[in-house]
């Protein structure tokens, strides 16, 4: 991955569906997370005050992943297009000895919805891993593009997708 606004690489990642909210003691503040899709595919997202372009490969565990960081005019200007292709989360990053995992609280339509996703930097690594106590209910959906989020951007929910209401 290089220092400038342009990253390319393989990104191999897990995706888990969470069938109990983890305390809100070990999640921290968390930031709030708009991501659309165009048509072309590309991921357009505002994580916090900062804008990013995004292309994801095919592949379940790797894919290739192409992200460049964007001014808030030009997103501002391609937003529209995105428009029944969207969700918003609040994406809460916790420490798990040398991993750090992503959990995601989904709102709107996904309201209910909580996800962790962990990024490893070799499929062995990933193979290996293991999910702390506090997640160990999860449910493995890695394969599943059902449960990628551009399909849950356009499409919704899955059906019987575990989800939370307070």
């Amino acid at each position: 991955m290089s220092d400038g606004p342009v990253k390319g690489m393989m990104e191999i990642e897990r995706k888990f569906v969470l069938r109990e909210v983890p305390e809100r003691a070990r999640l921290g503040p968390g930031v709030a997370i708009a991501q659309g899709y165009l048509q072309s595919g590309l991921r357009l997202r505002r994580k916090g005050d900062r804008y990013y372009l995004t292309l994801k490969g095919a592949g379940a565990l790797s894919h290739e992943e192409w992200e460049t960081e964007m001014p808030a005019w030009a997103f501002a200007r391609l937003w529209p297009l995105t428009a029944q292709r969207r969700l918003e989360k609040t994406r809460y990053e916790v420490p798990e000895g040398p991993h750090t995992l992503e959990v995601d609280e989904y709102h709107g339509r996904l309201a209910g919805l909580w996800t962790l996703e962990c990024e490893f930097s070799s499929e062995a690594e990933a193979g290996a891993f293991s999910l702390p106590a506090w997640a160990a209910s999860a449910l493995d959906v890695t394969a599943d593009y059902s449960y990628r989020n551009s399909n849950l951007a356009v499409c919704g929910l899955p059906a019987g997708a575990p989800v939370h209401r307070p």
